[in-house]
């Protein structure tokens, strides 16, 4: 009896094993590798210091094979300096770049693809209309590009023509006010992030330097804001995203390393409803929060650590409150953005100080689980991915 045990087990094994492969070579087939596109630093951003040369020259194509998990190798998509945050249109036509400079510039270019092969055919540029931008984001109908300053604080608002993606006229430029008890960091206003809301009837502004979130409405053109809220002295507001099901919006503060919820009024306004830390309670060590994601189901809250380097999940709850499910190290130093594939499948994390790209699994609990592959390439500061 024992050897018929014995022989069972292994037969099951066996069985088991050709499933699995059935299963593989059938996903194989219906899958394809991801096209992320990355931006890096090409130099030292600073008007403290001759600009030092990085060894990256401006935005790659990778991709990434989601069976084997390995990554190609990077191919130079456009030359720019210091692209650091892109954004693609939504049918994967144009992809928009800053040139983070102490004069900002944003340049567009028309994607084209052939097989395996990807363009990225330059089509305008124009002036950021302030210093070092550091966040763009379009529109949800196609016809606005919203441009977040950092080193002028100012907040742009530029006209795309849709059609032919280029960009057109300059709408509003807006000169933010402010400073916070943070003498290194918020001597100033330093815009760091602006959205707009789903139906693309109100702007976003989060001001790192002045520890504030503006409204901005179409009504007024663009031109006229509101203080939606204010967070705590020296939070240092960085990134915020909006829950398309429960009507909550989050917001990541850079210097305190919090996560706050907050209901959106019908008038727009923001009323803090949670506040979290990002940081496990022993850590004592410096640290900056990085990025926040939510996955499209909006069940799960992912945000990033750099200096303690880890990535964290949250869960949402029905209520809308966020539940710390898990901790995990990014497998690399200073995490200043991920990237979360559009099947939901997979995490991309862009290690900025040990010039690496790192793939997460997602499984059906949110958790993370590092694939074991990386990518080499220098300081990565952005992720996005074409969509064909």
């Amino acid at each position: 009896m024992k050897y018929l045990n014995c022989a069972t087990l292994v037969a099951s094994a066996i069985s088991l094993v050709l499933l699995s492969g059935c299963q593989l070579s059938k996903h194989r087939g219906q899958s394809k590798d991801y096209q992320l596109v990355v931006g890096t630093y090409t130099q030292v951003h600073s008007e403290a210091v001759a600009p030092i040369p990085f060894e990256s020259d401006g935005i790659y194509r990778v991709r990434f094979d989601p069976f084997n998990g390995d990554f190609r190798q990077p191919h130079l998509l456009a030359s720019l300096q210091n692209p650091s945050y892109l954004t693609i249109s939504a049918d994967s036509d144009y992809l928009y770049a800053v040139e983070e400079m102490s004069a900002g510039n944003i340049a567009v270019f028309a994607l084209q693809s052939s097989g395996e092969t990807l363009q990225a055919n330059a089509i305008n540029g124009i002036a950021s209309h302030g210093s070092y931008p550091c966040y763009i984001a379009l529109s949800p109908n196609g016809a606005h590009l919203a441009v977040a300053n950092y080193g002028s604080g100012t907040l742009s608002v530029i006209g795309v023509d849709k059609l032919g993606g280029s960009l057109t006229n300059t709408i509003a430029v807006n000169q933010h006010h402010g400073s916070g008890p943070n003498k290194d960091r918020q001597r100033g206003s330093h815009m760091h992030w602006a959205n707009w809301t789903e139906d693309g009837n109100r702007l976003y502004a989060v001001d790192l330097g002045a520890d504030t979130i503006t409204l901005y409405e179409q009504s007024s053109n663009w031109s006229k804001g509101i203080e939606a809220a204010a967070v705590a002295p020296g939070s240092g507001p960085r990134h915020m995203v909006f829950h398309q099901q429960n009507g909550k919006a989050y917001v990541l503060n850079e210097l305190s390393n919090t996560l706050m919820a907050f209901d959106v009024e019908a008038n727009g306004k923001l009323t803090k409803v949670q506040q979290l830390s990002t940081l496990p309670e022993s850590y004592q060590g410096t640290s900056q929060a990085g990025h926040i994601a939510l996955t499209q189901d909006g069940q799960y809250l992912y945000v990033s650590n750099r200096g303690h380097d880890s990535l964290v999940m949250f869960q949402v709850t029905d209520d809308g409150l966020l539940s710390k499910q898990q901790t995990i190290s990014s497998a690399g130093r200073w995490p200043r953005h991920f990237h979360i594939s559009t099947d939901q499948r997979f995490l991309f994390v862009a290690n900025q100080h040990s010039n690496s790209i790192v793939s997460f699994a997602i499984g059906r609990d949110g958790k993370l689980t590092e694939v074991g592959s990386q990518l080499d390439i220098s300081q990565p500061v952005l992720i996005n991915e074409i969509s064909r």
